[in-house]
């Protein structure tokens, strides 16, 4: 079974970037250390797009993504970050190397 990448971005209010980057930073560690099926959890910054970050996410296949997706964690950090958000885009995808 092949490995499912999450490709995000998150283009956060202008007030609101540094709380939403510190956030980000924040959920991308628990779910590496409790999330089992989470291989890597990548937040970046573009450099030519202003207050918006990207994630760079690899699960062990659709149902670990499934139970990220549904946890208490990431339900809590869905409200927390709510209204920091300007708009959002997510990319699923096959991870076919490595």
């Amino acid at each position: 079974m092949s490995k499912l990448a999450i490709i995000a971005e998150l283009q956060a209010k202008p007030e609101s970037f540094e709380p939403f980057r510190a956030a980000m930073l924040r959920h991308a560690a628990i779910y590496l250390k409790q999330d089992q099926g989470c291989r890597q959890f990548e937040v970046v910054v573009p450099q030519d797009a202003a207050n918006t970050l990207m994630l760079y996410e690899v699960y062990d296949d659709e149902a670990s993504f499934a139970s990220h997706a549904k946890s208490k964690h990431m339900a809590d950090h869905s409200a927390a970050t709510k209204d920091m958000v300007a708009s959002r885009r997510l990319v699923k995808a096959q991870v076919i190397s490595g």
